[in-house]
């Protein structure tokens, strides 16, 4: 069994009472003010708290006691950028379209490659990244899926947004725009239906 520093494991402990919203344990470290607080950006916090706790010890990394799972290599490789955050070999990059609407471009670290552009969510663009990072190939059916579902949603988007012009001509006849309200509102839902089903299959990644 691998020795870890108690510091590191109660600042775990802090760590994840803090992210699932419960009070967290008392600080023991002689009255020092603590390195993380309820405040901190969890991604950030994450990260420094698994580095701190997989280098306790030179065999903590290698230890079979220490399971490195995807969602911890995630973590630990997640930095920011001044485009947005890298995770792994990739980043995701965000492009301000005006004060209602970003886009984000994934992008290989070592090559350059733009792999994904524009895309609207942003879960398109992080479950694509956490696919790619556990080597995934961008023809596989998990990847395919993934785009698949951020084109229904720029479809049913753009639908949502023709129609919305139309309601909004006050020329056309009333059972024009009646029409228009209605298409509107299905190609709404159904934009929404296709955001929480990639938001589903994003925190399955973990």
């Amino acid at each position: 069994m691998v020795d870890v520093d108690p510091k590191a494991t109660e600042e775990m402990a802090r760590l994840l009472a803090i992210m699932n919203g419960t009070t967290p344990p008392p600080q023991t470290s002689g009255g020092k003010k603590a390195p993380l607080t309820e405040n901190s950006s969890n991604a950030d916090a994450m990260k420094v708290i698994l580095e701190r706790f997989y280098s306790a010890t030179d065999q903590a990394i290698t230890s079979p006691d220490v399971a490195i799972t995807p969602e911890l290599h995630d973590a630990i490789t997640t930095s920011r950028t001044p485009k947005g955050v890298q995770i792994g070999n990739w980043t995701i990059d965000v492009n301000v379209v005006n004060e209602k609407l970003k886009t984000y471009d994934v992008n290989n670290v070592r090559t350059g490659e733009t792999i994904a552009k524009e895309l609207l969510l942003y879960e398109a663009a992080h479950a694509l990244v956490k696919l790619l990072n556990r080597g995934i190939a961008i023809n596989t059916p998990r990847v395919r899926e993934v785009l698949a579902l951020e084109e229904a949603f720029m479809k049913h988007r753009n639908d949502a947004v023709q129609f919305r012009r139309k309601m909004r001509n006050r020329t056309l006849k009333e059972s024009v725009l009646a029409v228009a309200e209605d298409r509107y509102a299905q190609a709404r839902d159904q934009a929404l239906r296709v955001r929480d089903h990639l938001r589903r299959l994003n925190e399955e990644l973990g």
